[in-house]
């Protein structure tokens, strides 16, 4: 709430400060009664979506992963962002949000997971990768190479493992968040 013309001319003559500053700065003319103006919305918000960061602990939301295969922007303009612990902020990147079973019951669908940048994964680790010739992104467990492939698996045994010359780890899953609803959804 911007503060009455009168009140803010009153507390800079006190101070000893110029009235006409801060009565330009909370929107107002030189005149009594003149209301402020109204904050005109930045255009790059309104032409592509990006909402800026909401505090330093936030966290771009940069994509879904539906059916193993994750839908990612090719820019990294983020046109959300999810609020997080400044502990969860300083190890983690990125957040994405998970559609699909391939690592159900460890990563529930509506779960939003935190991924590090890394292209060395541990054995056990759940890693983001670019697989095959398409590159397609997927999120699977890193078992590691067996005869010159990487082998990749879903948590789901539904599906089966993958084995590939291609694959480029681009990061790790290091933290999860549960919503309500999911947990609704899932009787937990």
């Amino acid at each position: 709430m911007v503060p009455e013309h009168s009140k803010i001319v009153e507390m800079t003559r006190e101070s000893g400060e110029d009235p006409g500053e801060w009565l330009e700065a909370a929107g107002y003319g030189e005149e009594e009664g003149e209301a402020p103006e109204p904050p005109v919305p930045l255009p790059l918000e309104a032409e592509s979506g990006y909402v800026p960061r909401p505090s330093d602990s936030a966290l771009p939301v940069l994509g879904t992963l539906r059916g193993g295969v994750m839908c990612m922007p090719e820019e990294e303009s983020p046109t959300e962002w999810f609020p997080c612990l400044e502990e969860h902020a300083k190890v983690a990147d990125y957040v994405v949000r998970v559609i699909g079973d391939s690592l159900h019951p460890l990563i529930l669908e509506g779960d939003y997971v935190a991924v590090k940048k890394t292209s060395t994964p541990q054995p056990g680790q759940i890693v983001v990768a670019r697989v095959g010739d398409d590159g397609d992104v997927m999120m699977k467990r890193y078992v590691g190479r067996r005869k010159g492939k990487v082998i990749l698996e879903s948590v789901n045994p539904m599906y089966p493992p993958i084995h590939a010359d291609k694959v480029e780890v681009v990061g790790v899953v290091v933290w999860q968040h549960r919503t309500g609803d999911t947990l609704r959804r899932f009787g937990r």
